[in-house]
């Protein structure tokens, strides 16, 4: 049975890293307290409460510790009144207070870019344009003096011009492409950023899978299609079994490295099925699935079941013994004319009854009296 190891993620290497990384300003207020103590006191809050300490949690909390975002500030204040905060809450409120202004932002400074881009390419084939008009027009007087009888010295004039032009259209044609390769470049670089900030829209912070987001977007699209023109659709639902007293146990820090593992042996499962999967919220994860076998679901369910159910754990910290971690997962067959909503509904239903069962088990929607 193989072994993984989990690590506890103890606090203590990112203040250097991200200290004035996000463009945070202090608030007025806490001027007096240095970027360098805010970052203690962000190291403390989370080795104390067992948090993460990932890019999106540190951005969160030190804004909350710097003042400048009064509704963090109360958000955060609310969590804590109210029990606690956790890496989960954490990137929570980060997804609603900062990540789709940091994306807006992004895509708002790619735009401007693109916008220069567009006003270069203008220029570059204006004066390309403009040249060539020009040349054709001294051309076309050219050739209208040819209709006449010409001595040699003129023949030799108009020789000379004519290769004057074709050489000035020549450097302008070597111009313009330089510039042309300059904005292709520049181009390919705008495309990189806009495909990193869809990679980011699309990504679960934790995890770093496809999120709630792009799955529901792939399920749309699979629902808009006729059935059976990719095989047999499914949506299996799966669960880690007992995870709160994971959490409870060993530490929210545990947990979270447990949700990446099983986050990274889904992805792998997914590759080797040609599936789409991703971190539906919580402990609770997706995989959008087309087979050509009517049993699709059930052997992606089980193969992924059976490979969590293989793995020893135990913390990296003290070696101490996590023991067998599980997973219960529901499966529904697409049929025509299911909308989202009831697709989605029926894999629930047969993973709440997997759980019902016992848990560690796989479950089909068509199993169920409905």
């Amino acid at each position: 049975m193989a072994k993984k190891q989990v690590a506890h993620d103890p606090a203590g290497l990112l203040a250097a890293v991200f200290s004035g990384g996000f463009g945070i300003q202090t608030h007025p207020a806490q001027q007096t307290c240095s970027v360098e103590e805010i970052s203690r006191k962000v190291l403390t809050f989370c080795s104390e409460r067992a948090i993460s300490p990932l890019p999106a949690v540190y951005e969160l909390v030190f804004g909350y510790f710097a003042g400048d975002h009064a509704e963090i500030v109360k958000a955060v204040d609310a969590e804590l009144a109210n029990g606690g905060i956790d890496t989960e809450r954490v990137l929570v409120l980060h997804e609603k207070f900062l990540r789709g202004s940091d994306l807006a932002m992004a895509v708002d400074c790619i735009g401007a870019e693109l916008g220069v881009e567009l006003s270069s390419l203008e220029r570059i084939t204006r004066s390309g344009l403009d040249g060539a008009i020009r040349s054709r027009g001294e051309l076309t007087r050219i050739s209208s003096g040819l209709t006449g009888r010409a001595n040699s010295q003129e023949m030799m004039r108009l020789v000379q011009r004519i290769r004057e032009i074709v050489v000035q259209e020549s450097n302008n044609v070597t111009l313009m492409t330089e510039g042309l390769d300059v904005a292709r470049n520049r181009l390919a670089t705008i495309e990189r950023d806009l495909e990193t900030c869809v990679r980011a829209a699309n990504t679960d912070f934790l995890t770093g899978i496809a999120n709630r987001r792009a799955l529901d977007a792939r399920l749309a699209a699979m629902v808009r299609r006729s059935c059976g023109i990719d095989g047999h659709d499914f949506v299996v639902m799966f669960d880690i079994d007992h995870f709160k007293r994971v959490n409870d146990t060993h530490g929210h820090a545990v947990g979270d490295n447990v949700l990446r593992e099983f986050a990274g042996l889904l992805k792998r499962e997914c590759s080797a099925m040609g599936a789409f999967g991703g971190r539906w919220g919580g402990e609770e994860f997706c995989v959008l699935l087309s087979s050509r076998d009517e049993n699709g679901g059930a052997i992606f369910a089980e193969a992924v079941r059976r490979r969590l159910e293989e793995v020893h754990w135990q913390r990296l910290s003290d070696g101490g013994e996590i023991g067998q971690i599980t997973a219960s997962a529901g499966y529904a067959l697409r049929i025509e004319g299911d909308c989202q909503n009831v697709l989605v509904e029926r894999a629930d239903r047969a993973l709440y009854e997997a759980k019902h069962r016992g848990r560690n088990l796989c479950v089909g929607a068509q199993e169920l009296i409905l």
